[in-house]
């Protein structure tokens, strides 16, 4: 039995496929070169659809010199591989389980696809092995949107419920209840907490990136060329971790092209500390901010930290990384800022007191509620980055734009607006479901209240507004059909934009970019290396002066 079984599923039927041609040429061309053979430690197979209308769809086996490809037909696809529950279930044509139609064009967008594929390399090519890789190459914008491994013949996407069912049949089915060892994704924004959490009895391990990722992706042969150079067995951690170290590798050479990313490995089996270290975090932060749910027991030291925390959050979340157009943060990044912020508040906040005139033995019971209440902050953040350091076996970044990344990004928005038209599907994943429940109350409240200004309305007031936000979250279901505001209704329409389509995109690239961050293109590391925060250095330097 072999000790690596390596499988790549390619959704190239996309503005991707040239690229992911060209990858598969650099494998072939490495695995020429090193001589690989089927006896072998590692194997090493591709799938790939390509964009163009008159080109099937591929296997490719790189351990198998006499017999490297396989093509695929519409014929084919009705051979294809069926579960034990759908064998069953014949009689009754597609009863139970939703069957992509078998007369259109081949589409990597679907969960068969994924199940072919991997039966394809463990049964029928015979690559079974002590270590199973399967990473997913295409588009994706994490749960959000309809880009996961989109597809453009015919036009189809998969939803992250449905690509986790094709993940638990190959597991369950192929694998014979083997987790996946590292479950890769060569796309942007799925090194998302919601995302790791959805898989984390699927996979040890989880390595993809928090920002975006070039059309050119990993670059596999460097991959392969790491598997050859080292002989001696390796365990799914190292693996995964070389994964890392060798996007890294070949990032710094392109650098020069201006290209910014970031990737991470995980170890899946910590990544529930860290949901629940969030949720902690949620609830405390939104204990101290619903001041309308206090009554009759609000006290004058549960104002001031409303106050000051409600501020410092603003400053934090503007501070820290971000990708997905601002959309999300990364977890540990936002946490040490909100960390520094409260550093700042325990320096001046006898000040604050002393304005107000706060003197005697009331004003010594507000300041003990205050700290105790600040204490409990402070608490829940550095939970949440004692749970990443542990999960996170490493992150590396290369350029300007993401480089406070530290391995997990988690749902963050600005807006009342991206909340809401996000929350359908936010709602639905396991961690919302789950574990993340305090973490969603806490964001609803956030982008609802406050963070907004009163608007100009007579009788408006916070109050008003909280019970409007709690009818709102009272709805069972969420829709966009059932928001406050309809796609059609909102202040301005795609096209009716001060600048033309292809003008936005620039303008937006250049003029809408809210983050500051330091402007240097050859800045690359790992996240480990730096331990210690600018934001902390700068307050030393200020205190010592």
């Amino acid at each position: 039995m072999q000790e690596w079984t390596i499988m790549v599923y390619m959704a190239g039927d996309n503005n991707l496929s040239s690229d992911m041609a060209y990858a598969l040429g650099e494998i072939k061309s490495v695995a020429n070169d090193l001589g690989i053979t089927p006896n072998d430690r590692v194997s090493f197979l591709a799938y790939y659809d390509s964009g163009a209308l008159t080109v099937p769809s591929f296997n490719f086996d790189f351990t198998n010199p006499a017999a490297p490809i396989r093509k695929i037909t519409n014929k084919e696809t009705i051979k294809r591989f069926r579960t034990k529950n759908e064998l069953k279930a014949l009689a009754a044509k597609h009863a139970g389980v939703t069957v992509e139609d078998e007369s259109v064009e081949t589409s990597s967008a679907t969960a068969y696809g994924i199940m072919n594929f991997v039966d394809w390399c463990i049964n029928q090519q015979g690559h079974k092995a002590t270590n199973y890789a399967l990473i997913f190459s295409g588009h994706s914008f994490g749960f959000h949107g309809t880009s996961f491994m989109r597809d453009e013949n015919p036009v189809s996407y998969m939803t992250i419920d449905r690509f986790k069912w094709a993940l638990e049949q190959v597991v369950g089915e192929q694998l014979l209840g083997q987790k996946i060892g590292i479950l890769g994704f060569d796309s942007c924004v799925m090194s998302m907490l919601e995302i790791g959490y959805e898989f984390r009895a699927l996979a040890d391990f989880l390595v993809a990136s928090e920002g975006s990722i070039p059309n050119a992706g990993w670059g596999y042969g460097n991959i392969i060329r790491h598997f050859a150079a080292n002989t001696s067995p390796k365990e799914a951690r190292e693996v995964a971790e070389q994964l890392v170290k060798s996007y890294i590798e070949r990032q710094q050479d392109s650098a020069i092209g201006g290209q910014s990313i970031d990737i991470s490995a995980w170890d899946l089996g910590k990544v529930e500390a860290v949901a629940k270290a969030v949720n902690d975090l949620g609830k405390t932060l939104y204990t101290k901010l619903n001041l309308p749910a206090k009554g009759n027991d609000l006290l004058a030291a549960d104002i001031v930290v409303y106050e000051q925390l409600n501020r410092a959050l603003l400053q934090s979340h503007w501070n820290c990384q971000t990708y997905m157009h601002d959309q999300c943060v990364d977890l540990k990044d936002f946490c040490q800022q909100l960390l520094i912020e409260h550093l700042c508040l325990e320096k001046q906040i006898e000040t604050i007191f002393g304005a107000a005139a706060i003197a005697g033995e009331t004003g010594n019971v507000i300041r003990e509620n205050f700290w105790q209440q600040i204490a409990e902050i402070k608490t829940a953040l550095q939970n949440v980055i004692s749970a990443i350091d542990a999960c996170v076996v490493l992150c590396g970044f290369c350029g300007e734009e993401y480089q406070f990344s530290n391995g997990i990004s988690l749902f963050f928005p600005w807006s009342e607006l991206a909340y809401f038209i996000t929350k359908s599907r936010y709602e639905i994943l396991e961690f919302t479901k789950e574990i993340g429940r305090s973490w969603d109350d806490f964001l609803a409240f956030y982008v609802c209240l406050a963070t907004k200004r009163l608007p100009r309305k007579e009788g408006w007031s916070f109050q008003i507004g909280f019970e409007k936000l709690t009818e709102l979250s009272a709805e069972q279901s969420l829709n966009r059909d059932n928001l406050p505001f309809k796609r059609d209704n909102l202040p301005f329409k795609r096209d009716n934009l001060p600048f033309k389509r292809g003008e936005s995109g620039g303008y937006l690239e250049y003029f809408g970019r809210l983050k500051n961050f330091p402007l240097y293109w050859d800045v690359s590391g790992y996240a480990k290396d730096f331990n210690e925060d600018s934001g902390c250095k700068y307050f030393e330097w200020l205190q010592n002066r």
